[in-house]
């Protein structure tokens, strides 16, 4: 058949690529709930494995170009990850963990064997429509004070208001407001995948050529500001003053981040080199949560050799994109997201793997 057929596989792909690009920043999941999920009776997300709507668009993209990586790193990763799971205090959770790292591995593959699409101006128009429109739920929820609900619920946003406990808010002369969620789990995740994802754009030149190029940065970067996010505007540099004079620590915030940093020390010196496998931190966890820093995180679940494969893709990113890799590095030290949540996973695959591809 003509290539103009519509049920051409190139068609196809490039289809489901575009609308991948367009749904990155979405977070709608079915949650399973097995009984490993829970600790004390309480469904910890952490643990339960999830699907993401995002996760089948990969998939589907992955099945009909057929990517494929070589046998030797093939066995290499099921290697170090087998080796993870045997010595996992939570096999299970480690093995589904796993198994998303490896569908980002092939998305990965998939985005540096196919660089030239992310150089189109239609890749450029439809991120800056992805960033515009998150953009504006966001400074949306901070005039409002609460989210949307329906029908942004199909799109990840939780539903909660500035009344609720336990919401991040940000005091301005007197008056609580909403810190912008967008639809993300919290702000902080929201503002570094604005923060990347801008520079990132700007790293490819057909971006400074579509007319939404001034409107994508400025929406972004208000909605960026309205996330009031510290480790965000540390890395900013010139947020550095700002972020000092707020930081209180004293706060309730600040102790419990310490515990963490505590609590991955004792889990250290006892697991040093296999780690207590991929995503169990919670259980060690007072407030079930991760550490807040991935370089401890990924010490405490995968050991040594976890840290330094780390360590080594930071290497590669700074030599490709030292200002990205600087802004991962700085908000990744204070915070975990970029390990745990799944629009902040997806697109630190989508841009390793494209600057990767531009210098390799």
């Amino acid at each position: 058949m003509k290539d103009t057929c519509l049920l051409n596989p190139k068609k196809i792909e490039r289809f489901i690529f575009y609308l991948l690009v367009l749904l990155l920043p979405t977070q709608l999941a079915y949650h399973f709930w097995p009984e490993y999920a829970f600790i004390f009776g309480i469904r910890i997300d952490y643990l339960a494995p999830a699907v993401y709507l995002t996760d089948l668009l990969v998939i589907f993209l992955i099945a009909v170009s057929r990517t494929k990586i070589k046998t030797i790193y093939l066995l290499t990763f099921f290697l170090f990850s087998l080796i993870n799971i045997y010595f996992s205090i939570s096999p299970w959770v480690g093995f589904w963990k796993w198994l998303k790292i490896l569908e980002f591995v092939f998305f990965a593959k998939y985005v540096y064997d196919n660089k030239s699409l992310v150089k189109t101006k239609v890749f450029a128009k439809i991120f800056s429509v992805s960033l515009i429109a998150v953009s504006i739920i966001g400074i949306s929820q901070f005039l409002l004070g609460r989210t949307f609900g329906w029908p942004l619920t199909l799109l990840g946003e939780r539903t909660f208001s500035i009344s609720m406990p336990g919401i991040a808010l940000e005091n301005i002369f007197g008056r609580d407001y909403l810190r912008a969620y967008s639809i993300f789990s919290h702000p902080n995740s929201f503002a570094g995948y604005l923060f990347v994802s801008i520079l990132f754009l700007l790293s490819i030149p057909v971006f400074k050529k579509i007319k939404l190029f001034w409107f994508t940065i400025l929406l972004s970067a208000v909605s960026f500001l309205l996330t009031f996010s510290f480790s965000a505007f540390v890395a900013t540099g010139i947020g550095i003053p700002v972020a000092l004079i707020k930081f209180n620590p004293d706060s309730l915030e600040v102790r419990e981040r310490l515990e963490l940093v505590n609590t991955s020390k004792e889990i250290i010196t006892k697991n040093f080199l296999t780690g207590t496998g991929l995503n169990t931190f919670v259980y060690a966890s007072k407030n079930m949560q991760p550490v807040h820093n991935i370089f401890l995180l990924v010490l405490s679940e995968t050991g040594i050799v976890g840290l330094g494969i780390v360590l080594l893709l930071f290497y590669k990113l700074f030599k490709n994109a030292p200002l990205i890799a600087w802004v991962i590095l700085v908000t990744g030290f204070f915070d975990h997201y970029w390990l745990t949540l799944q629009q902040n996973m997806l697109l630190l695959a989508f841009v390793f793997a494209t600057l990767e591809s531009k210098h390799g």
